[in-house]
């Protein structure tokens, strides 16, 4: 276990330097992508985790990590425009009957 925490503070270490621009961590429940600052737009260093719990992402609250859902997200706003159309539609029907 001390050769997995030497190799994984080496790889941040350099990730952190730029030397690395990005590395994975698989193990039999996840996959971690960790990507230096600067790629894809953001100024800090990033991880992408898949896939998640609720019980991770509860942990992860507790401590204070801040993390987004991007794929819920554009599934609920995907589910605001449908609405928002059918709404629309409905309107427009009540008018024409009108």
């Amino acid at each position: 276990m001390t050769e997995w925490s030497v190799s994984l503070s080496s790889l941040y270490s350099l990730l952190k330097a730029r030397l690395c621009p990005y590395f994975y961590l698989c193990s039999y429940q996840f996959t971690v992508l960790f990507r230096a600052a600067g790629l894809g737009g953001s100024s800090s260093i990033t991880a992408f985790i898949s896939p998640t719990t609720r019980g991770l992402r509860e942990a992860m609250k507790a401590e204070g990590i801040e993390f987004s859902l991007p794929l819920l997200e554009e599934q609920r706003r995907c589910r605001e425009a449908q609405k928002q159309t059918i709404h629309q539609e409905e309107e427009q029907k009540e008018q024409e009957v009108t």
